[in-house]
């Protein structure tokens, strides 16, 4: 993806600083060189992709599954297919 690229390099080349938030935690893996899981308004997680995904001790564990461990929830169960916030 041409975003992706730009971010890289934006944060490898120019060493800056990009807050991105994001729904997709594929693009946040391959993205985030530190990032922080939301939910309900509340940092639940953070750390490192490679730090939170250890914190499962599975084999290839995914950040999707890093959420559902600290809020308790599948992503989709919280935000429904389409990212929007779902009542509780």
């Amino acid at each position: 993806m041409d975003m992706w690229r730009e971010i890289q390099r934006l944060a490898a080349q120019e060493r800056m600083t990009i807050l991105l938030t994001t729904h997709y935690m594929d693009e946040a893996d391959t993205l985030a060189s530190q990032l922080a899981i939301v939910d309900r308004g509340r940092v639940v997680a953070q750390g490192t992709p490679a730090q939170l995904k250890a914190e499962l001790h599975s084999a290839n564990p995914t950040l999707d599954e890093v959420y559902l461990r600290h809020a308790g929830r599948a992503f989709q169960q919280a935000h429904g297919e389409a990212g929007e916030e779902v009542a509780a």
